[in-house]
């Protein structure tokens, strides 16, 4: 079942309307771990993930359903939007300065399409 807006559990799809700068943001937050990103089991774990396993062979899926405007469960929206923020914001973690060398857009636009991902997920119910 895919719905569009209000509180739902985690087993319903839910379609998010997503700028291309909003989609970007979650995709390469999702797909540049493993470059300069390294995801650790303790922090796959905190996000949502059963270890670091488990997120690497999920990610290329959840990237391909933003990317295609596809529904995620809540739980996996939460998961993606977690990676993509300490991808792009933690230097420790994440690709953090490196963010712009990677070929992904600027801090500032990326900034902005978290910000309003954020948002989207808050008002949909599912933060």
């Amino acid at each position: 079942m895919t719905k569009k807006m209000g509180v739902v559990n985690d087993d319903e799809l839910m379609v998010l309307d997503l700028t291309s700068a909003e989609r970007d943001f979650l995709f390469h937050g999702l797909i540049e771990w493993g470059g300069p990103g390294r995801m650790t089991d303790a922090l796959a774990i905190v996000i949502g993930f059963d270890d670091a396993e488990d997120f690497r062979s999920s990610k290329g899926t959840l990237a391909d359903a933003i990317v295609e405007g596809r529904g995620l469960s809540p739980h996996n929206w939460r998961r993606a939007l977690a990676a993509a923020e300490i991808c792009f914001a933690s230097d420790t973690l994440g690709v953090g300065l490196e963010w712009e060398d990677v070929g992904v857009t600027s801090d500032e636009e990326t900034f902005e399409a978290m910000r309003s991902v954020q948002i989207k997920i808050t008002m949909h119910g599912i933060g």
